[in-house]
């Protein structure tokens, strides 16, 4: 499996299988796994042997391959490559399956990224010092509370979050006066 470095210019070798005859190079540009990336489709070749884009070394260890790029969207991650040791007369099936490993792989690497990305945002929301409520619009029930909202309300957030904002800021309930931030809760 062949993944793009962070500068998106040259792709890094991820995994080989133990039983890979050979270390893949790193795909040159207008080659085979370069120029499938490139058009973000799978491109599988039957016989390595007939096409002039693949490395010599790489026919001297395979007949046939499947080169699924890892797209999906806007982000590219790289590309996986099936090889055979014989002559392989890809399906429409296999054509099929090897689009959908693609597109898998990549929105499984997006959403793990954007849950790392998620968790770092909650952790930077959790220890802010400013108090942070977040509420559904409609019910105002409280959905989220931070440690400064913790601290500043001096309650537990299981107890704030069975609550509306209207529980707890002025101006919006029955209770409440001027100067105070807070109602008694």
């Amino acid at each position: 499996m062949l993944f793009l470095t962070v500068d998106k210019k040259t792709f890094n070798l991820l995994y080989k299988t133990p039983s890979t005859p050979y270390t893949p190079q790193i795909p040159r540009l207008g080659g085979t796994v370069s120029s499938t990336f490139s058009s973000r489709m799978p491109r599988l070749i039957n016989d390595v042997q007939e096409v002039s884009t693949v490395r010599p070394d790489a026919k001297e260890n395979m007949r046939g391959v499947a080169v699924i790029p890892i797209v999906y969207k806007s982000a590219q991650y790289g590309a996986i490559l099936i090889c055979y040791n014989d002559v392989h007369n890809f399906t429409r099936e296999e054509q099929i399956l090897c689009d959908f490993i693609g597109h898998s792989a990549a929105q499984a690497i997006t959403i793990n990224r954007t849950n790392s990305n998620l968790k770092n945002f909650k952790y930077t929301l959790d220890n802010t010092l400013d108090s942070i409520f977040i509420f559904h619009p409609d019910s105002l029930k409280l959905l989220y509370v931070n440690k400064g909202a913790l601290a500043i309300s001096g309650r537990s957030r299981a107890d704030l979050l069975k609550r509306n904002l209207s529980d707890i800021i002025i101006g919006t309930g029955e209770q409440g006066g001027p100067g105070k931030r807070y109602k008694e809760l």
